[in-house]
């Protein structure tokens, strides 16, 4: 929704939207979310947007009243976008300074080239200087719409008289046009291979490769697959028991799965001396292809199961989790009602489906390398 020019608009969208609302200036707006020791943050994703929140259970009234100011008339006042801007342009200018975000960045980048949501996490400093508040208005107004709209509460309080503030407030909101998110295609083979030189003395390697979205069939076979190698709620995983603690190759190291709506990714990340880039990343594909191969013990697979669904649970007794997931199953087209078994689907993946995943993800021929490293020695 940003469009190709402007690089960054969501970001700014998101650190502007709250600082003011209808007669409500920055300060008053934040002073009347703090004084009832409530909270709200505006939030962005490659394909979601949104609000997150956190108040007294006898203060949704005020919440939604809140919020409702922030969806219908946002202030988007010069002065504010201009904080916003200089904030974000000084973050991406220190991006450097934190080579695993920016290792990561290039991989998402590499993995979603030419799509949306290839382009940088916190925009160009193009894209983030052109942002005016026209602009922003007018994105607020395509993207916070009825149409697109999902909420999630839970905790405590009446829900009819919740409903009645939500109609209060969001009632008259336009209904707008209906906001297709178009995932990616993958090719059938590619290898991407990305190198960044920066003055320092470590640096990470990620290795990335595509796999299904959120509400893919395979979905919690693919959370299982990725803890099996990051490690879940208790464990360390595959790649740090071989990389970190057998073979003292790597400081750093893991996986983690990341799943949008229509399609997501597997990142394994490994941090190391240069001298030893090449070990490391040869002992990480031995490890990915050993999984693939079927070699990992099944006791290995049948722990982490019970380790996910442990932590989603253990996770569902705050209620911001709760509300958050109840929201995003909904508007990834999953029933919100089956979230309980949403929550328990990666216990009943059967090992010998993990393998066969790991045959069909991790592989050598279909992935993305992206190396963070120090500048080359000078020669003679």
């Amino acid at each position: 929704a940003e469009g190709r020019r402007n690089p960054g608009l969501a970001d700014v969208w998101a650190g502007s939207v709250r600082r003011g609302a209808g007669r409500l200036g920055a300060v008053d707006f934040a002073a009347a979310v703090e004084e009832r020791a409530g909270s709200m943050t505006p939030w962005i994703s490659r394909s979601l947007h949104g609000f997150g929140g956190t108040w007294m259970g006898d203060e949704f009234r005020t919440a939604m009243d809140l919020l409702g100011l922030c969806m219908r008339e946002p202030r988007f006042d010069d002065s504010e976008v201009g904080r916003v801007k200089a904030d974000l342009l000084e973050a991406i200018r220190l991006q450097d300074d934190d080579p695993g975000a920016l290792a990561h960045d290039l991989a998402v980048q590499a993995l979603f080239s030419g799509h949306p949501w290839g382009r940088p996490e916190l925009g160009t400093p193009a894209g983030v200087g052109g942002v005016t508040p026209r602009k922003l208005r007018s994105f607020h107004k395509r993207v916070i719409c009825g149409s697109n709209l999902v909420l999630g509460r839970a905790g405590a309080g009446d829900e009819d008289v919740a409903l009645t503030h939500v109609e209060r407030n969001l009632g008259d909101l336009p209904l707008g046009a209906p906001w297709e998110v178009i995932p990616p295609d993958f090719p059938d083979s590619f290898v991407r291979r990305q190198t960044r030189h920066l003055p320092r003395a470590q640096g990470p390697l990620v290795g990335a490769f595509p796999m299904g979205g959120v509400a893919d069939p395979h979905a919690p076979t693919q959370r299982v697959l990725s803890a099996l190698l990051g490690g879940a709620t208790s464990g360390a995983g595959l790649l740090f028991d071989e990389l970190r603690e057998r073979l003292g190759l790597a400081y750093d190291v893991g996986a983690h799965a990341e799943m949008s709506k229509g399609a997501g990714a597997l990142f394994c990340t490994v941090a190391a001396d240069p001298e030893r880039f090449g070990e490391a990343e040869a002992a990480l594909w031995s490890v990915l292809e050993r999984l693939a191969q079927g070699k990992v013990p099944d006791a290995d697979v049948l722990r982490v199961r019970k380790a996910l669904v442990d932590g989603a649970v253990l996770s569902m007794q705050r209620a911001s989790s709760s509300a958050r997931r109840l929201a995003v199953m909904e508007i990834f087209g999953m029933d919100a009602h089956s979230y309980r078994a949403h929550m328990r689907a990666p216990g009943k993946v059967a090992v010998e489906d993990v393998h066969a995943l790991a045959s069909r993800v991790l592989r050598s021929d279909r992935h993305v390398s992206v190396a963070v490293r120090p500048h080359p020695a000078p020669q003679g």
